[in-house]
């Protein structure tokens, strides 16, 4: 006889009707290691049983699960976009043997592209002994997902029940607010619709879950807190619809004046250099007189690029730039031997805009391509990033000052792209390919990793 339990999830409000099938004889047949579940039959469909859902829509999974030996105890189903969770359910299991049956929301996440998208769908299943199995589910058991519709604006609603618009960029998934942010609250949540001052929790509504941005249901997750300005307040905000992150610029602004740099020749190049430039983190640096900056800016440094000004990303403390007007290219560099830096060098690798072959690493021989000065990613943490163009004989080294005595020991967590061998040096992992790079590395854990830039 079969015996259907009910079990209600807190997370997703879904059911799950689980049979318990009579036990085997464990004490004839038990191994001599611990037993793991068994998944059959796991699949994920409309609620029609077709093989196409528009993100929102209700899916429903199947999965029969059993163990020979050892009692059932629980499981969770995670939805994963970009290798980031955006959905999951766990639930409790009893017997040897049970059908997991579930309908629920086929979330929007981050990072769904445009078209029909697979999600990546998982199960996994453990027993009372803690034995434990992964199923992954194949694209001929999944559904596919077209992601919703982008609108025209969406609107930013804050803890003070205050309201402002954000404009679509083009035909991007970027939205910007076309007024100013100087009054808004300490926290908001980001809308597609608003109804009487507050978020339309039955269309799109964006808010803070599991440490990040989500599109959420009313009573689900949190506001998203209202980035620090600095004490110079909030002059604009960005929006992606595609990886759901979010950007301020604050209402200060840098102006580099082509007539006030310097002129000079490094290494054999004819630069035009300012010195002490002092930054803020997401400042507006404004270019004046520049012949081009839109194609010339370090990226791992500046976003929001246009035409005469970019939004700056790194940490606030001085800085300088050289511009080189043989090849038109821009390098922002920290000062050297401060405290709390990475600087990186080598050879056969150097800046990561074209001419590439103009402008490689030296072994901090010739200022200032010889050696380059990664970026602190957030102020309270130790990961710097430096995006760069490497050649498949590229020998990279770390440093904490311009000066051989601070070489920093380093090990790859990305060994297809980077290896780092017993004299420190970095070199092409066994998959490597020629091409620009983003270096990323932990000064606290020496953890480092070498990611293709598209």
């Amino acid at each position: 006889m079969k015996t259907f339990i009910r079990i209600q999830s807190f997370l997703l409000g879904l059911v799950v009707l689980a049979s318990c099938e009579a036990k085997v004889n464990k004490d004839l047949v038990w191994p001599q290691w611990a037993s793991r579940p068994l998944v059959e039959d796991a699949s994920l469909t409309s609620l029609t049983g077709g093989k196409s859902v528009n993100a929102g829509d209700i899916v429903k999974f199947f999965a029969h699960v059993y163990d020979d030996y050892s009692d059932l105890a629980s499981y969770t189903l995670e939805f994963k976009a970009n290798n980031a969770v955006i959905a999951s359910v766990a639930g409790t299991l009893s017997g040897s043997s049970a059908d997991i049956y579930l309908e629920t929301e086929m979330p929007f996440g981050a990072y769904y592209a445009e078209g029909a998208f697979y999600p990546e769908v998982s199960l996994c299943v453990t027993n009372v002994v803690k034995g434990k199995t992964e199923k992954r589910l194949d694209n001929d058991h999944n559904v596919s997902v077209v992601r919703p519709a982008t609108p025209d604006r969406l609107y930013i609603v804050d803890n003070l029940g205050q309201t402002f618009v954000m404009e679509r960029q083009g035909k991007s998934y970027d939205f910007k607010t076309s007024a100013s942010l100087a009054p808004i609250g300490r926290s908001f949540w980001i809308a597609e619709k608003v109804v009487s001052g507050k978020p339309d929790f039955s269309s799109l509504v964006w808010g803070k879950r599991d440490g990040n941005y989500m599109v959420v249901k009313s009573g689900e997750g949190t506001e998203i807190p209202t980035p620090s300005s600095q004490g110079y307040g909030i002059k604009d905000m960005r929006f992606s619809m595609y990886s759901f992150e979010i950007s301020k610029l604050v209402n200060h602004t840098v102006e580099i004046d082509w007539d006030k740099m310097e002129p000079d020749i490094k290494g054999g190049a004819h630069y035009r250099i300012m010195n002490n430039v002092a930054l803020v983190r997401d400042c507006q640096v404004v270019f004046k007189g520049f012949p081009d900056v839109k194609n010339c800016l370090q990226t791992d440094r500046f976003a929001d690029i246009e035409a005469g000004s970019a939004r700056f990303t790194g940490p606030s403390r001085p800085w300088r730039f050289f511009y080189n007007e043989d090849n038109k290219w821009l390098i922002v560099n920290t000062y050297n031997n401060e405290d709390d830096l990475v600087w990186v060098t080598g050879k056969n690798a150097g800046y990561p805009l074209e001419p590439h072959t103009d402008c490689q690493f030296d072994w901090f021989g010739t200022e200032p391509h010889g050696y380059l000065s990664a970026v602190k990613v957030t102020d309270d943490e130790y990961i710097f990033r430096l995006q760069l163009y490497l050649e498949s004989n590229f020998e990279l080294k770390l440093y904490s000052w311009v000066a051989w005595a601070t070489e920093l020991t380093w090990h790859s967590v990305t060994p297809q792209t980077l290896t780092v061998n017993d004299e420190n040096y970095g070199l092409a992992g066994s998959t490597f390919k020629p091409g620009v790079y983003m270096l990323t590395y932990n000064k606290y854990t020496q953890e480092a990793s070498l990611e293709k830039q598209n």
